[in-house]
């Protein structure tokens, strides 16, 4: 019976999966495309970051007369309304999957880098904003985390270490595109971004397929041997050993293939992948949680390993939003801080890099307890950063803000190599869309809320302590609250 469905690229470009037993990769594997395709979409989502659209923000106040307050207000209230997308984003890539998804992102991120370009004002601003930041770092994010975590499992530290390199170009981008926006300006600065994303993003989505079972292969590359009892085609060498077909023979194959295709499929397997594996077992070599969208809505370690995330986002979006202005209060120059945003972004990816090739011999609680160890140093860190000019132990010169940074940079690496492998290993592949949409709806508010409160609290009381303070408070109560509840381990597919 001749196969359904299955694009050719893929499949032919890895390991079939035949039926029973996994084995290693014997040749080049189709996930390796998605990973390039995914850290392609994650850079375009660069100038979306609170850490480069900071780059923008000086020379939008002095354009448009604007106070810093109504800056941040203004992008507080852009990502705000991502949020409350992103849900849908996650969703719409569930049911149609991610080449679509991912097509429409790109097109609305180039048109919102054109239409801050030619903003005259604070409204327009923030509209271009909330599209570009929902466009950007909410759906083609979303888009590549989740298809990326769909086409490896087993191996997802792995594959977390290729995607984590383009943290050093969203990382560095302020750096880079800084030199840019003083000779060209920012209004010619942003139309260029727009062609660069237009041409990166397009080129990406187009390489873009749901998952290996839908194009008739398994997780991570791997191959399945037939199994025990499983019927194995006849597979003649020469003309002399095959028999004449009789009638009898093919209308009983003819059945037996009508009946593999009729039958159920768990859920996320193809006809390809039924047909391929009379037995059914393609879809359930890989041991994997199976959890439906409304179970892990229902699960409250979900929702404290998403607090927990989001109060760690608001404290490093807005030092990140207001780094400049921070480190140069406490005497570091702009020429430091520059130089030490360029050592954390390589540090920050270093960590996730080391990270990854480690992280797939360690057990999913210990994941989360290394989650716990980043929240416990941000605590740490923050205490440091509010500690007064007199203290030993504050940020007093520019080799300390170094160091501070560096340090931040190396957690920041952690927590994020982590987080964007443990929701996947908790919950499995079945809903990841939508509950990544979720995620994703709270990380962006939290990223809208940081920059707000410090912004507010540095013209408020001429220093940003008491934000660091409240996120100091907020960070420490969650990690204790997350620290003492149990891993779930239900609802998996395997038993």
């Amino acid at each position: 019976m001749e196969k359904l469905h299955s694009p050719p690229h893929p499949r032919d470009s890895g390991a079939r999966a035949d039926a029973g037993t996994v084995t290693g990769p014997p040749r080049f594997f189709y996930g390796y495309v998605i990973i390039a395709a995914s850290m392609s979409l994650g850079i375009c989502t660069s100038p979306g970051h609170s850490t480069g659209i900071s780059v923008f923000i000086d020379p939008i106040m002095a354009d448009l007369n604007t106070s810093r307050t109504a800056v941040s207000a203004t992008w507080t209230t852009a990502l705000l309304g991502a949020s409350t997308l992103a849900p849908a984003a996650g969703a719409a890539l569930d049911a149609y999957g991610p080449r679509p998804v991912a097509l429409g992102a790109t097109a609305l991120m180039a048109s919102a880098l054109l239409l801050l370009s030619v903003a005259t004002s604070a409204p327009m601003v923030g509209i271009a904003l909330g599209l570009m930041r929902f466009a950007g770092p909410e759906v083609l994010i979303i888009v590549g985390s989740t298809t990326t975590n769909r086409w490896w499992v087993k191996r997802r530290g792995f594959a977390s270490v290729l995607k984590s390199l383009q943290r050093i170009v969203v990382l560095s981008f302020p750096a880079a595109i800084s030199e840019t926006v003083t000779n060209v300006g920012w209004r010619v600065t942003l139309q260029g971004l727009a062609l660069a994303v237009a041409v990166v993003g397009c080129g990406a989505s187009g390489a873009l397929y749901s998952d290996p079972e839908s194009c008739g292969l398994l997780p991570d590359g791997a191959t399945a041997q037939p199994a025990a009892g499983t019927r194995t085609p006849r597979q003649p060498t020469l003309d002399s050993e095959v028999s004449p077909p009789t009638v009898e023979n093919h209308t009983q194959d003819t059945q037996d293939d009508i009946q593999r295709t009729a039958e159920p499929r768990p859920p996320g397997v193809s006809v390809d992948a039924a047909v391929a594996h009379p037995s059914g077992i393609a879809a359930r070599v890989i041991d994997e949680p199976s959890w439906s969208f409304e179970d892990v809505m229902r699960e409250p370690f979900f929702w404290l390993l998403t607090v927990a995330a989001v109060f760690f986002n608001m404290f490093w979006t807005g030092v990140s939003m207001h780094r400049i202005d921070l480190f140069a209060h406490k005497g570091v120059s702009v020429d430091d801080i520059a130089a030490m945003t360029v050592r954390a972004a390589f540090i920050n990816s270093g960590s996730s890099f080391v990270l990854g090739l480690l992280v797939d011999k360690v057990s999913v609680s210990g994941r989360v307890n290394l989650l716990l160890v980043a929240y416990a140093a941000q605590c740490t860190l923050i205490a440091v950063l509010c500690a007064p000019a007199s203290s030993h132990f504050g940020v007093t010169s520019a080799a300390r803000a170094q160091l501070w940074y560096a340090t931040y940079g190396l957690f920041v690496g952690v927590q994020s190599c982590i987080r964007s492998l443990v929701f996947a290993d908790l919950f499995g592949r079945r809903a990841l869309g939508s509950v990544n949409g979720v995620i994703h709806a709270m990380g962006t508010a939290s990223a809208g809320l940081g920059p707000l409160a410090f912004g507010w609290c540095r013209e408020a009381t001429g220093s940003y302590r008491w934000a660091m303070t409240a996120a100091l408070a907020m960070t420490g109560v969650s990690t204790a609250a997350l620290s003492a509840r149990a891993v779930p381990t239900q609802h998996r597919m395997v038993e």
